[in-house]
Order: structure tokens, then sequence, then C-alpha cells
């Protein structure tokens, strides 16, 4: 077959009249296009169509621009370069590079553009403007530049927006001993959950030995107990597990315990008769070490989105998925020398997603994974 093609390409160019690209892929080519969200409008090569459609185009430069719009959505573009076909090249070489000039001269050059192409839109906020992109040759013109004037103009200025979720956290149901004097004795599910509206929710349970109130922040459980009896109280932090969303087990950390520490032994936190203590549960499989320094992740999935790396629908689905999601902190505390054993049952119930502009720096998503203490 290459054989056949060589010495019909060498034949026309030979003749003059020919080039290579001409003669085999001719002067146009069928693409087919697809959009996300379907039906946008757009042009590529300046052709128009209504996607999903099959279109003819001419085959006629080096690049070409692909458009799409739709109502509610940000316009979006990209650059598709015509796939040269070495093959053919080096026949239209022979000799003297005649092909190529014909081919050049006709528009011809050998090669073809992806057989199929897609473009993305992304959703505009209720304060986004659509963005006007620069003409086709211009958008070609820079890519084409020399550094640093090469760039993609395809790609806005900066990234019109960025999410943020934002997780309302609830207490749902303390279990308790029904015998607090005996150790792995039954356990009772109480629901009379006490509830003070603020930015993060404030709870509280109460029974004969423990008043306990919690915070469900950012980057872990905020607490205060205090000590209802005449006795002292512990809380014996080598017992304390964190059951994560996936039901895993996990150790944790307070505050006071470097990072370093993590995984040793901690003392238990002794609370004297009528006192209170007020501390922070921060899960220990939150804490991971980075080139600069250790890094405490959010308790309970991501408060921004990067503007790589995910799309605004990705994100938009895997923060929503977590509604309705579990999990729970076995809060073990001796009282009277018998361990009692407390399961603080939490639930995600409800997601909200805000858009701001601008594109979040690395130093404020570190910042927003800082662990902080809240104001009582």
């Amino acid at each position: 077959m290459r054989l056949s093609l060589a010495f019909l390409c060498t034949a026309f160019v030979l003749s003059g009249l020919f080039g290579c690209g001409l003669v085999l892929q001719g002067r146009t080519q069928t693409v087919s296009i697809l959009t996300e969200p379907p039906a946008a409008a757009g042009t590529f090569a300046g052709v128009p169509f209504e996607a999903p459609a099959d279109i003819t185009v001419p085959r006629h430069r080096n690049g070409a621009v692909l458009h799409a719009s739709k109502a509610g959505y940000q316009p979006a573009c990209k650059v598709v370069w015509l796939k040269r076909a070495p093959f053919l090249i080096t026949l239209d070489s022979i000799p003297a590079a005649l092909g190529l000039l014909v081919d050049r001269l006709a528009g011809t050059w050998p090669g073809q553009y992806p057989a199929d192409l897609k473009i993305t839109l992304e959703e505009l906020g209720d304060q986004d403007q659509p963005y006007r992109f620069p003409p086709d040759d211009e958008i070609l013109a820079a890519y084409n530049s020399p550094p640093p004037r090469h760039r993609d103009l395809c790609q806005p200025p900066e990234p019109l927006r960025v999410w943020t979720a934002w997780f309302s956290m609830s207490l749902v149901s303390v279990d308790r001993p029904t015998q607090p004097g005996r150790r792995y004795g039954q356990v009772e599910r109480v629901g009379n959950i006490t509830r003070e509206e603020r930015t993060f929710p404030k709870f509280g349970y109460r029974d004969a030995n423990i008043s306990l109130t919690v915070v469900p922040v950012i980057d872990g459980i905020e607490f205060e107990l205090e000590n209802l009896t005449e006795h002292s109280e512990k809380i014996l932090w080598d017992e304390v597990v964190f059951a994560d969303f996936d039901k895993t087990s996990n150790r944790v950390m307070h505050a006071g315990v470097r990072y370093l520490d993590r995984d040793l032994s901690h003392p238990p936190s002794v609370v004297a008769p009528r006192n209170l203590l007020k501390d922070i549960i921060l899960p220990v499989n939150r804490v991971v070490e980075e080139r600069e320094g250790f890094v405490h992740r959010p308790l309970f999935g991501s408060l921004i989105r990067q503007c790589t790396g995910e799309t605004e629908e990705q994100f938009r689905r895997r923060t929503e998925g977590l509604k309705g999601a579990l999990f729970s902190i076995v809060l073990p505390v001796e009282i009277a020398g018998v361990v009692n054993e407390y399961t603080l049952n939490f639930q995600i119930e409800s997601v909200e997603l805000r858009t701001g502009h601008g594109c979040p720096s690395p130093e404020a998503i570190a910042a927003q994974e800082a662990i902080r203490r809240g104001s009582w």
C-alpha cells in the first residue's frame, strides 16, 4: 500500500501540479463534535455547528479554533492542531520539496485534524459575565509567538469562579452506659440533644456525671466537658476513637500534642470535681506531613476547589454526596475508677455551595486547613 502511495504521489509531484496532501487527503475533512452540556452551538475552522454534529471543514490551516457557547454557560474555545502525516511530507519532499511547495500554496499540507472533538462549558454564576474571546487569527498568532508572548488566549486571564463548600454538622445522638458503675454493660441511645444556633452550632448533652458541650468545626470537634461529680474524672486519650465516614477507626490527638508525637501514647486529661475541661479532638489520619510542614486536613471533605485538577461539577457532586454521612467519636471517661464509654454520633445535615471570583492561592487553601480554636 505504501509503495503504491509513494508511486502515485511521486508521479503527481514530478508533474509539478499536485502535492501528496492535495491528492490523497483533499481540501476538506469530516469532524465529529460533542459538547458538554449537549446542544451547544459554535464554530470550528469557521464552519458553524450545533452539537452533536458531523461537519466538513477545510484543511487550510496548521491549526484551527473550536468555539462553543450556550445560554447560562461560559463560552469556551480551544486550539486544535493539524496532526501532520510524516510519510506524506517525506514523499512531498522528493524531489527538491516541489510537492511541499504545491501543498503549501494550495493550503493542503499533509495531515488531518482529530476525527472526534469535545469541548466542555462551565455554568455561569449569578454575577458572572460571559467572556469574550479574541479573533481566531489573534488566538493562533499568540500560540505561535515565541516566549514570553506565547500564551493560550482561549483561557480567560484568570478563572472567573471558585467553589467553596460549607457543611452543617449535627450531633444527632449519644450512646451511654445504662449502668455508669459497670464497664462493658448495656448501652442506651439518647437523642434529646440541645442545640444553640451560631456560626458553628453548639450541641449539649447532660447526665448525672457529665455535662458535655460540643462544636463540630472545620478541623475537628471542639468540646467542653464539665465534671458534675464529687470525684475527679479522666479522659483516656489512648482509647478515644474517631470512627470515620468509611467506618474505619482512627486514633486522635488533642490540643497541646505535637504533630511529631501524634502516634505516641497521650496521658489522660484529669478534670477536677465540679470543674470543666476545654479541648479539641483531631483525627490523626487527617494530619499529613508535606514539604512545608505538617498540615491538618478538614474533618469532612474539601472546603475549596482549587482552580486546577477538578471541575466545578466534580466538586459539586463530591461535596453534595457527603450529605447524610455519619461519623462517631468514642469518648472513654473514667468516673470513680470505672471507664464509661460515651459515643457521640454526628451527621452532615446539609452542604451549602458558594462561589467567588478569582483563584485561591495555595497559601489561602493551606490557611483554611490549619487548626484553629473557635471562641466560646
